[in-house]
């Protein structure tokens, strides 16, 4: 190699350097905090650099990128030419620090020299040829942990994108590594990865999975079932959500003594530095969770439309990892309905759990059944509402199967808070009542129909409280509805839980929106008496509700009466209005939050006549600020009558003007109170019925004592 007296001054230091020091092979730490090595000696400063470090990582990893596509990554917001200088700049800088053979960046591509070495690619590399132990060494940690480099989107598109993938091979590693040692019996080195892994993702099933086992097997099966419990409980904290079940079986077969254990090679305890966070009670999940390790699938057949004849979870879950992988990174499985399976997942770029629901295998292969779930997001799409689950985006797997991306909420259906708690308070139900018609009112004026309103389909957030209607997925279209696309539901078709569809809905009649509300009086049935509704004459209906394990011999209406027909008639009236068997003698959805809204807001009205009525006389006056509202309303009335008498003095206006004033001064007097007395207070309050009334009385008798003073002086001069 021949050198040159040309000294070459490396970026961040000063001491010259020549050309064939230069020459020395260039190192990249990618996995945890990114390094940059020349030879044996670091170089600190490039990645400070953010956008010059970027450049180095993104040639790095990819080997070679045209210039157009490399502008476009760093540089998106630029023109062609501003993009082009920056991005001469840029390599400048690097050559600078690297010296001239690092890259070749002559004609339209930028490639990377053979010589440089990468951490990323090297473990990639060991990962696909089984180098099991030499992938899991060379991972420090998530591609570029931590570190946000060029601050572009497509960037960290990008980097968002490769993180996810080296993660999902660096879990698929450990625990191949880890099935190795346990295999050959090490599992002091088994539990010692497990722990790393465990500590790296606390709240990543696989890994606590294997630290549950390995505990167990190393014979220390106490500590298993204490960390089994340690982890649970930190998943409930952070994400409201239990163990797999797996896991479960699992920790069932280590109480029952059926794993089997061996003479410990080491502490069974986690070693220094690794342990399981304690569960945070008001703070919102770590964005850095990393996904559950799933197990390899087999492959798939495939029918004559080229849909997959496997289609498990297992697949499902590789196709999502394979399809959408540098989108979302898919977590763990949460939920699995009659039409779907639910996975949380994480948006890397935007750091926010998403809940991703994909049709169930079962139904993928039937064209029809797609076409209902993609009409869910559609009609959940369309509704804007704080009580209906929103749809963040839609979208198919390579195979077809169609997902949809949503928020993930903390929290539990109404079927489940049933199930723990039984009958809930009567204040408590018209709040759920009145959230589930605001949420089917607003998607009633666009002429959608539920038809699935079901207490399982009512998802109630910890956060907040509040309920959302969700699973769109059978929605049906009404005949006013203007989009005849969405009319999948042919007349006469039965679709819902049998359980909880309207007569008419069960006799296979045309539907409209109070289907709906006969659901909904079910559900608010089953919300008050802890009991499931009554059966409808349906033979169908009485043998699924038996089947369901459900009590078909009481009445129709009669035991809410015996709960609350005394104590709360109108919440019993509505519900039995609900029931009707004609639809048309139902109330709508508006109607019902109407009308619980009001019963709100005179319960409110009335628990405020009762704070009031507590409190002294003198010191509400106070607290409504009653006194500083007469006060600034005096001062307006005398400038108001100085105003007048020096108007009609000097500019003519006509005499009577001036008693029309003073006669307004006391009903304004009068009306000042009233508004003090229901808006006195800080803050904002709506104007109350009784306020609307006793103003609008007021006004009344202004306008008639005003038009007895103008026609005083017009047209009963006489009169005195």
């Amino acid at each position: 190699m021949a050198y040159s007296p040309v000294p070459v001054v490396v970026s961040g230091d000063s001491r010259p350097r020549t050309t064939g020091e230069v020459c020395m092979t260039v190192r990249l730490t990618t996995l945890g905090a990114p390094r940059v090595f020349l030879g044996e000696e670091e170089l600190p400063s490039l990645p400070g650099k953010p956008v010059t470090f970027g450049l180095l990582v993104f040639l790095s990893v990819e080997r070679e990128a045209s210039k157009d596509r490399i502008m476009g990554v760093f540089w998106p917001e630029k023109d062609q030419e501003k993009a082009r200088h920056a991005l001469s700049q840029t390599l400048y800088e690097l050559r600078q620090a690297l010296g001239d053979d690092w890259a070749s960046s002559s004609g339209p591509t930028v490639q990377v020299r053979e010589s440089l070495w990468v951490d990323c690619l090297e473990f990639a590399q060991k990962a696909e040829e089984q180098a099991l132990s030499e992938a899991v060494a060379l991972y420090g940690g998530p591609f570029l942990d931590g570190v946000h480099l060029a601050q572009t989107n497509p960037f960290q598109h990008w980097v968002d994108g490769k993180r996810s993938r080296f993660g999902r091979r660096y879990r698929a590693a450990v625990d191949g590594f880890i099935s190795e040692c346990r295999t050959r019996g090490d599992y002091g080195t088994a539990l010692k990865h497990a722990w790393r892994w465990a500590e790296m993702d606390p709240l990543d099933d696989g890994a606590q999975h294997n630290v549950i086992r390995l505990l167990a097997e190393s014979g220390s099966r106490s500590e298993a079932l204490a960390h089994f419990e340690r982890y649970a409980k930190l998943l409930d904290t952070e994400l409201g959500l239990e163990p797999l079940e797996e896991m479960v079986e699992l920790v069932e077969a280590i109480r029952g003594g059926e794993v089997g254990t061996v003479e410990p090679e080491s502490p069974a305890g986690p070693p220094a530095g690794h342990s399981l966070p304690e569960p945070r009670a008001s703070e919102t999940p770590s964005p850095e969770v990393s996904p559950f390790t799933w197990p390899k699938p087999t492959p798939a057949g495939t029918t004559e439309g080229g849909l997959p004849i496997r289609l498990d979870r297992d697949y499902s879950v590789d196709l999502l990892e394979a399809d959408i992988g540098g989108d979302l990174e898919v977590l763990r499985p949460i939920a699995k309905g009659n039409m779907a399976e639910v996975f949380l997942a994480r948006e890397p770029h935007l750091r926010r759990l998403v809940a991703l629901k994909v049709l169930s295998s079962d139904l993928s292969v039937d064209g029809r059944a797609r076409k209902r779930f993609e009409r869910e997001a559609q009609a959940a799409a369309r509704i804007n509402h704080p009580n209906v689950c929103t749809v963040y985006r839609v979208g198919s797997l390579s195979n077809g199967t169609p997902f949809l991306v949503c928020p993930f909420v903390k929290g539990t259906t109404l079927a489940h808070r049933l199930k723990a708690e039984g009958r809930l308070d009567t204040d408590e139900v018209r709040r759920i009542l009145r959230e589930i018609a605001s949420a089917l009112a607003a998607a009633h004026k666009l002429g959608i129909i539920h038809r699935d309103v079901r207490p399982a389909n009512v998802l109630r957030s910890d956060e907040h409280g509040r309920h959302s209607l969700c699973d769109f997925g059978i929605s049906g279209v009404l005949e006013t509805g203007d989009d005849p696309d969405l009319r999948l539901t042919k007349t006469g078709e039965i679709l819902g839980n049998l359980a909880y569809i309207s007569p008419e809905q069960e006799r296979g009649a045309p539907l409209d929106d109070r289907t709906d509300i006969y659901s909904l009086g079910i559900v608010g049935y089953e919300l008050l008496t802890g009991h499931f509704p009554p059966a409808s004459e349906s033979e169908e209906k009485k043998v699924m509700m038996a089947k369901w394990g459900r009590d078909t011999t009481f009445g129709r209406i009669a035991p809410l009466w015996d709960f609350l027909g005394e104590r709360d008639p109108d919440l019993v009236n509505l519900i039995g209005a609900c029931l009707a068997t004609d639809p048309a003698q139902r109330p709508s959805a508006e109607d019902v939050e109407r009308r619980l809204m009001e019963e709100r807001r005179k319960a409110v009205r009335e628990q405020e006549w009762k704070e009031i009525s507590e409190i002294p006389l003198f010191p509400l006056i106070l607290k409504k600020r009653i006194p500083h509202t007469l006060g600034a309303f005096m001062a307006g009335a005398w400038g108001a009558v100085e105003a007048m008498n020096y108007c009609v003095e000097e500019f003519g206006v006509p005499e009577w003007a001036k008693p029309l004033t003073w006669a307004t001064i006391p009903f304004g007097f009068v009306a000042a109170t009233i508004i003090a007395w229901f808006h006195g207070e800080k803050g904002r309050q709506e104007m109350d019925p009784v306020e609307k009334k006793l103003l609008w009385m007021l006004g009344l008798g202004w306008v008639v004592a005003g038009i007895w003073v103008v026609a005083r002086y017009y047209w009963l001069p006489g009169i005195p």
